[in-house]
């Protein structure tokens, strides 16, 4: 191999080879390179070591051996490397980059590893320091991994643009649904007009930006907002800074300003308030009430024989229970697990339920709602029996909180626990609900519309001074309040109902909801915010748009427009051949309730991959889980064994049938061995979700696109 002279220097500087110089013994950069290519990533350790001994600061040598180090995971060497190479280059913009995994690494807050990281873009020349992405993903697994994910949006951005292959990314933060869409983008940046007096220094501002000089940016817009005070456009560029740096404190600040400001539209500052409620440290803005209740009692017996004495309360057992058991105990710091765990809903419900024949027909179905978690402690040396209440209630469930508070006639409150009595909005909405007369089926996506409807309008907010939203919109001065939980609402995109349920909630509160401007006849759409995704009528949209809609709501785990884009796109003739069917087929198993419905579609998906020559072992295998979930065993059985005999090198089914023969050698002479029939298969989850977990009929480990 023939060194090119005009390639980047491997110390790191931004210079090419011809005029960096460091590089003074160039065969042996070819040989180290050439091992590297090969594989042999362990000789080319040992060179670099051998020729380090010889000559210990040289840079070229230590920058290469960082990236040798990281790649084979040897944490340790790696950081003491870096360190050393940062004596002796401080402002080599590799060594800032590398500077910042060695932060995450050591556990420094992560606006330093930030700071490190933007140091060293900036310092860059032609292209950024090879290990930048690296760098930037560990900054946002460290963010995860810190409860920051708030702030990841800038970051997750960056490293999209900078990938041209997206196989080269680890699976994004962004996909997780549960993460608020509003903090999946960069924050909005509010449009200057041509003759504001501060055009000219902004221009300044957005040259430093270009070159993530972030710091100077901010230093520069503080100057600018001293002279014109609370000026929008500068306020939203100092927002996005803050963001880059991963001021958390700043940038909440800065998006209550913008929040509060009246020259900014009235859609634009509900979204920078649903902004701060985000990234506000704690989120005490979207906290709602929490009943906690911590007594003694003269005997759990005597609460478990009331308890049970209530149809209404369901006990909970299997491994589920058993975990539950011992976070509770922690949760009162207790080294002895908790003794029974039971669910209150707010009616009576049972698998053997079903109304009298002359019941009259409801026009709506009777819906049993989570209200309440109880948890018994046993009576030890030191310790009397105790209770344990959390609920979650909406006004109207209050009544049943109350008779069961009664029922259980507590004794001596106890304040040494760590559950708070407070708790965002979100968990309050995805309490458990059970159909009173199938309570093994799952809410319809309308059933699920209209309860989200009723609980979000009911729910009672601490930033509302625990009024409902209903009782809070009619306070003029609240209702700038409510805008912004509307449009957080919105961002929530877990919650998997039909797009007339959003306009419901805003025609209830008499509040005109935004409308996203999109033009038919332009390929390209432009969102002026993210929530703005959630707005669009895909029934308007062209088919490449919506491709292109269902493409990023795929990327950034937006459910809600997933399942509307795919839900458009087996509604239209002229897609029915294209490739997005599959992707389409895929996200309507996830999101479909009806398990009939989901097989429907597997069956659909099954076909579309085989006629275009995929692999179908993954959709064979789901296909078969669904068919066990609603009793039909020998059907399942008959696809796999299809499936196999027709595609016996599928890697999925191979990797499918060798688990199952090494579970049944496991197994074997076993009491539940010898127990299976020819449906051993069968799914043994029973399908209730356990109070304060998210439902999971659009959960997201379900979610799979093949090729992805």
């Amino acid at each position: 191999m023939t060194i090119d002279s005009y390639a980047p220097c491997p110390c790191g500087s931004g210079k090419k080879l011809k005029f960096c110089k460091c590089l003074d013994q160039p065969q042996e950069y070819e040989k180290i390179d050439r091992l590297i290519e090969g594989g042999q990533e362990l000789a080319a350790l040992d060179r670099i070591n051998q020729m380090l001994a010889k000559t210990p600061n040289t840079a070229w040598l230590l920058a290469i051996k960082c990236e040798l180090l990281l790649a084979m995971q040897e944490l340790s060497t790696f950081k003491e490397t870096v360190i050393r190479f940062l004596k002796l280059k401080p402002d080599n913009p590799l060594a800032s980059v590398m500077r910042s995994m060695v932060a995450c690494q050591e556990d420094e807050p992560p606006e330093n590893a930030a700071r490190y990281l933007l140091h060293g873009m900036s310092e860059s020349r032609e292209s950024f320091p090879p290990m930048t992405i690296p760098a930037i993903q560990v900054l946002v697994r460290t963010l995860a991994e810190n409860d920051k994910l708030s702030l990841i949006g800038f970051w997750c951005d960056l490293l999209n643009n900078l990938v041209s292959n997206p196989e080269m990314l680890e699976e994004s933060p962004l996909r997780e649904p549960s993460l608020n869409l509003i903090t999946k983008a960069p924050s909005r940046l509010i449009e200057e007009g041509s003759g504001v007096a501060w055009k000219e220094r902004l221009s300044e501002i957005l040259a430093l930006v270009r070159t993530f000089r972030y710091p100077q940016a901010e230093t520069k817009l503080r100057a600018i907002l001293r002279d014109f005070p609370d000026q929008p456009g500068p306020l939203s560029h100092l927002l996005r800074a803050q963001y880059a740096q991963l001021d958390q404190a700043g940038a909440w600040a800065t998006a209550k300003k913008l929040a509060s400001n009246l020259q900014v539209s009235a859609d634009d500052r509900a979204y920078f308030l649903a902004l701060a409620y985000e990234i506000e440290p704690e989120q005490k803005s979207l906290d709602t009430p929490v009943v906690v209740r911590f007594a003694e009692v003269d005997s759990d017996e005597r609460i478990h024989q009331v308890l049970e004495s209530l149809d209404f309360v369901l006990p909970l057992d299997g491994p589920e229970a058993e975990q539950m058991r011992h976070f509770y105990a922690a949760a009162v710091k207790d080294e002895v697990p908790a003794k029974r765990i039971y669910a209150v809903y707010d009616r009576h419900f049972s698998p053997a339920h079903k109304p009298a024949q002359d019941a009259p027909v409801e026009d709506k179905p009777a819906i049993a709602q989570f209200v309440a978690s109880i948890v018994t402690f046993g009576k030890q040396t030191d310790k009397p029996a105790r209770v344990l209440l959390i609920g979650r209630t909406l006004p109207q469930q209050q009544p049943v909180l109350d008779r069961v508070i009664e029922s259980l006639q507590l004794g001596t409150e106890i304040t040494d626990h760590l559950v708070t009595s407070s708790s965002p909005y979100p968990m309050l909405l995805r309490r458990a609900k059970v159909m009173v007369a199938n309570p093994t089926g799952a809410l319809s996506l309308q059933q699920r519309g209209h309860e989200l409807v009723e609980d979000f309008l009911n729910c009672k907010f601490t930033v509302l001074n625990n009024e409902s939203v209903l009782e809070a919109v009619q306070d003029e001065r609240k209702r700038v309040i409510v805008r912004g939980l509307l449009a957080h609402l919105e961002g929530e995109q877990s919650f998997v109902v039909p797009q007339s349920s959003m306009d419901e909630i805003y025609r209830r509160l008499d509040i005109p909801r935004p409308a996203a401007k999109v033009n038919p006849e332009s390929t390209n759409i432009q969102l002026i915010t993210i929530i703005d995704l959630d707005r669009i009528d895909v029934t308007q949209l062209s088919d490449n748009q919506l491709m292109a809609i269902l493409a990023r709501a795929v990327a950034l785990g937006a459910y809600r427009v997933y399942h509307r884009c795919a839900g458009e796109i087996l509604a239209r003739p002229s897609l029915a051949d294209g490739p997005m069917r599959v992707a389409a087929l895929s996200g309507m198993i996830t999101f479909e309730p009806d398990i009939e419905e989901k097989i429907r579609y597997c069956r659909e998906l099954y076909t579309a991959i085989e006629n275009a020559g995929g692999q179908v072992g993954r959709v064979a295998i789901q296909l078969m889980t669904l068919l066990q979930s609603s009793g039909r065993f020998e059907e399942s059985q008959q696809v796999i064994l299809t499936a196999l005999k027709k595609y016996p090198e599928d890697p999925y089914l191979m990797s499918f049938m060798q688990y199952i023969m090494e579970q049944s050698r496991g197994a074997a002479g076993s009491p539940a061995a010898a127990g299976m029939g020819g449906d051993g298969l069968q799914e043994s989850s029973s399908g209730l979700v356990l109070p304060g977990q998210a439902e999971q009929p659009e959960g997201k480990s379900k979610l799979w696109l093949p090729g992805m």
